[in-house]
């Protein structure tokens, strides 16, 4: 993994990104109007038994992870500790929410460490899996958007509607190529390398290792009982997902009611809002999510706020207090995890 020219480059932009964001949001009218008071009795309406029912969801979600995970590895590594890849998932998702989207490839190259094989396989089974959340998210949003009461607003309706559309045609075509591919990949890698002859010879590698890496994670699809398998851990642990959310919002907002679709479509405007975040701070979830509750769910700026801040711990942050004693297990340190953003 070779170092970047400059590791601070993505963190700043995603700081004026957000900044940018946050400054247009609170210069609209409605935000000067703010009450402190009203925030700090949000706080207080809190429901902490449905937050404690969504924090269980989303440690079960590590659990479902850590199975599709060894299936995927299974065609290259049968005998694998749980608890091994159990491990390295939880201190991934630390590094994600400390040290931003960086913190990525730190999954891969511990549960490479942990287990014994090479860091490459691991970085494809990570791509794999990405492919598949953002499929399954494409579903989930496409799907709400597309059949959402979007009131009055024919405008708004209308290219909701649109998205929505573009979306599930997306994740169609992703899941078509996910069932279709495995066992031609090798033929579609070599003819899309016979087409890229054109290219210039460093974009042309790049893609070259990109296709080699993503035929690495499909291998783990292959077959009907493995893509099955895949398959079905990955939509259960989306379902289990979409509980945590469910659950989150009937925490934080207890007055107010939100049906499947309003909840898949949160779900699809948080996700896209994880990808611009400050290591350590978020903002572009907490940005979306205020967003999505004020500007699509009517909810106020107040009780918006609260739920955007509780939503980020509870989603994003639960890795962190349990990271720490599984470092230490592995004799590494939160430091230590810098100097492998830092070789990513």
């Amino acid at each position: 993994m070779s170092s970047p020219k400059n590791p601070w480059r993505g963190r700043i932009i995603a700081a004026v990104l957000i900044a940018a964001v946050a400054y247009a949001l609170m210069r609209n009218s409605q935000w000067r109007n703010f009450e402190w008071s009203a925030f700090a009795a949000s706080f207080r309406q809190l429901r902490w038994g449905w937050l404690l029912a969504a924090a269980c969801c989303v440690l079960s979600s590590f659990v479902l992870r850590v199975i599709r995970w060894m299936r995927l590895m299974s065609p290259t590594k049968r005998n694998v500790r749980f608890a091994d890849v159990f491990s390295a998932t939880v201190i991934g998702f630390c590094a994600v929410a400390l040290l931003g989207r960086a913190g990525e490839f730190v999954r891969p190259y511990l549960v490479a460490r942990r287990v014994g094989v090479p860091v490459a396989g691991q970085i494809s089974i990570w791509f794999l899996e990405r492919f598949l959340d953002l499929s399954i998210i494409l579903v989930l949003a496409g799907s709400a958007f597309g059949s959402m009461n979007w009131g009055a607003d024919s405008e708004l309706a209308a290219g909701a509607r649109g998205a929505g559309r573009a979306m599930l045609g997306a994740s169609a075509a992703a899941f078509a190529a996910l069932f279709i591919l495995p066992p031609f990949f090798d033929r579609f890698r070599k003819s899309v390398l016979r087409l890229a002859v054109p290219l210039p010879p460093r974009l042309r590698d790049r893609l070259g290792d990109a296709l080699a890496r993503f035929g690495e994670g499909l291998r783990g699809l292959r077959g009907l009982p493995s893509a099955a398998h895949v398959f079905g851990s990955s939509a259960v642990m989306w379902l289990v997902l979409w509980l945590a959310f469910d659950f989150m919002l009937r925490g934080c907002l207890p007055d107010r009611s939100f049906d499947a679709r309003q909840i898949s479509a949160f779900m699809g405007l948080l996700m896209a809002g994880s990808v611009v975040q400050v290591p350590g701070i978020g903002g572009g979830v907490q940005i979306a999510a205020v967003a999505a509750l004020t500007g699509v769910f009517g909810v106020d700026e107040e009780p918006a706020s609260v739920a955007a801040i509780v939503i980020w711990l509870t989603a994003f942050m639960l890795p962190v207090p349990l990271a720490p004693a599984l470092l230490a297990r592995q004799g590494l340190s939160l430091k230590a995890l810098r100097q492998l953003e830092s070789e990513g």
